[in-house]
């Protein structure tokens, strides 16, 4: 999957009055301010990463609240005299921020607006994350890490046309289990239809591939039901039902009056051959992104 990578390097310190941090300021925080930093920062200074450039620590309010070399970088409610923001706006000379190049104006006045609301964000402490005592080596050869490899089964002499067949018959034969007799032609169409749409198959395919039950027939099949719209209605069903969606609820709980439009985007992303990383991270960043 495609990661985002961070630069930004700031100098500061937080001297806050106290602000009633509001959910909406720290809402504001979590959807604009925070992908900049983590965009922009936190490679150079989160101990999440491993590195905290000149002693300053971006990870929480009580690690900005401690500061960094060049001290003081922010005043709550006054962006002109914080460093980060003049920082931001490469009017010091001697501390531009992002080395990497400048943020677009947009971006800049985003940070403006977080500092006159209060530079709202979480409490807490983040600890260092230790390697020590780990086996990097043993760690990237799990699995997960190891390049793909064709796999060989006992059975590869069988030369069966698909290859799950192959791992069928290993198990099979280590199970002891014996096979039931090859589906009849119309047997086989509507458990393809039923897996793939979940619905029984139109008679015309039924009879067409009774007459002519070849391999090519069958891949025809198998695209015209990948291709229907009941395909991604079929299969949205295990991920809304992963997720609880539901249409409706109580006459006491919130409503959900426009959580069908969720549900539409997640069969289009079905019947759209969304890849599946693209999927999953506009599950949780759909408002980043």
């Amino acid at each position: 999957m495609r990661t985002t990578r961070w630069l930004l390097g700031i100098f500061c310190f937080l001297q806050l009055t106290p602000v009633a941090r509001s959910d909406e300021a720290m809402l504001f925080f979590e959807a604009k301010i925070r992908p900049l930093l983590i965009r922009h920062c936190y490679p150079c200074h989160s101990l999440r990463h491993g590195e905290v450039e000149s002693g300053l620590n971006l990870d929480t309010r009580s690690s900005l609240m401690k500061g960094g070399d060049r001290g003081p970088a922010v005043v709550a409610g006054d962006p002109q005299k914080s460093l980060l923001f003049n920082a931001l706006q490469y009017t010091l000379g001697d501390l531009e921020m992002p080395p990497s190049g400048k943020l677009t104006r947009q971006e800049i006045d985003l940070f403006s607006q977080w500092i006159r609301d209060g530079a709202a964000m979480p409490d807490g402490e983040i600890e260092a994350i230790s390697t020590e005592g780990m086996d990097m080596d043993a760690a990237r050869d799990h699995w997960a890490f190891r390049p793909l490899t064709q796999p060989v089964t006992r059975f590869d002499r069988h030369q069966r046309s698909n290859p799950v067949d192959r791992w069928i018959l290993h198990y099979r034969k280590t199970k002891r289990l014996s096979p039931v007799g090859a589906a009849g032609p119309e047997q086989l169409v509507r458990r393809l239809s039923f897996n793939l749409t979940g619905l029984a198959p139109e008679w015309e395919d039924v009879n067409a591939y009774q007459k002519n039950p070849s391999a090519e027939a069958y891949s025809r099949l198998v695209t015209k039901y990948l291709d229907s719209p009941q395909y991604g209605e079929r299969w949205a069903r295990h991920w809304l039902d992963l997720v609880r969606y539901t249409d409706s609820t109580a006459r006491w709980l919130e409503s959900t009056a426009g959580a069908f439009r969720y549900r539409d985007w997640v069969i289009d992303a079905l019947n759209d051959d969304m890849p599946y990383d693209q999927f999953v991270k506009r599950q949780f960043a759909a408002d980043f992104m």
